[in-house]
C-alpha cells in the first residue's frame, strides 16, 4: 500500500514531527455565493441571479499530532510547523499517494491559517505527544495539478495564457509566481524530485496551459 504524504510548499510535516491523522472538508464541494437575491411579497420563490457561477472557500481540518523525545522538543517542533505555516503569502498544501499509478495522483490547494491552534497533551509514550487541529482555508478554489520529475538542476515549463486574474502558479518547492500575461514560466529545481505543480484561480476558464515538460494530473 502506498503511502499518504502530506507536504506545506514542498516540505512533509513530518520534518517537524507532525503525523496528520485525519482530514474534514477535502472532498467537500464548496458553498455557491449568490450575489442577488430578493424575495417578493406577492410573489412564490425568489428573485436570484444565477448568471455567474462564485465559491464560498472551504474550510479544511486537519486532525495532527506532534511528537518530542520532551516537552521542549515537542514546543519546538509545533512552533516550527507553526511559524511555516504563518510566514506571508498562502501555502500550498499537497497530499500525495504514492505507489498508485504514472503520474502518482494528487491533491493540491492554496491555502491560508486563521483559526486559534488549540493545543491537547495527550499522552507520553517515550516521548511527548500533543493532539491539535489545523484549521484552513482555501485561497482559490480552481486547480490544475500536474507532477514534474526533477533531475538536478532541470527546469519545469509551462505555457500559460491568463485570461483573467489572480492566477497562481505554485511550484511544489516553495515557489509561487502570480502570472500575469500569456508567457512559458519555468522554474528551476536545485534538487531531484517528485514535484507536484498546480495553477489557481477564481474560475476554471481563467487560464489555459499550453505546452509542458510536466504530466497533466487532473483538473478540479
Amino acid at each position: 500500500m502506498g503511502r499518504i504524504k502530506y507536504t506545506f510548499n514542498g516540505k512533509d510535516v513530518s520534518e517537524n514531527g507532525v503525523t496528520i491523522l485525519s482530514t474534514e472538508g477535502i472532498f467537500d464541494f464548496p458553498k455557491r455565493k449568490i450575489p442577488y437575491r430578493h424575495t417578493w411579497e406577492e410573489v412564490s420563490g425568489e428573485d436570484v441571479d444565477l448568471a455567474v457561477v462564485a465559491l464560498e472557500p472551504r474550510i479544511f481540518k486537519l486532525d495532527c499530532i506532534v511528537s518530542g523525545s520532551s516537552i521542549s522538543a515537542a514546543l519546538t517542533n509545533l512552533n516550527a510547523f507553526l511559524a511555516e505555516i504563518d510566514t506571508p503569502g498562502p501555502k500550498q498544501f499537497n497530499i500525495e499517494y504514492s505507489n498508485t499509478g504514472n503520474p502518482a495522483p494528487a491533491l493540491s490547494f492554496l491555502v491560508f491559517r486563521e483559526e486559534q491552534v488549540k493545543v491537547e497533551k495527550i499522552f507520553r509514550l517515550e516521548k511527548n505527544v500533543w493532539r491539535f487541529t489545523l484549521t484552513l482555508q482555501e485561497y482559490l478554489p480552481y486547480k490544475s495539478i500536474f507532477r514534474y520529475e526533477s533531475v538536478a538542476n532541470s527546469d519545469l515549463s509551462l505555457q500559460i495564457t491568463t485570461l483573467s486574474r489572480p492566477v497562481i502558479l505554485a511550484a511544489g518547492n516553495g515557489t509561487m509566481l502570480d502570472v500575469f500575461e500569456p508567457n512559458t514560466y519555468s522554474v528551476d529545481y536545485l534538487v531531484s524530485g517528485s514535484y507536484v505543480i498546480a495553477i489557481f484561480s477564481n474560475h476554471p476558464s481563467d487560464f489555459v496551459v499550453g505546452t509542458t515538460n510536466a504530466s497533466f494530473i487532473w483538473k478540479l
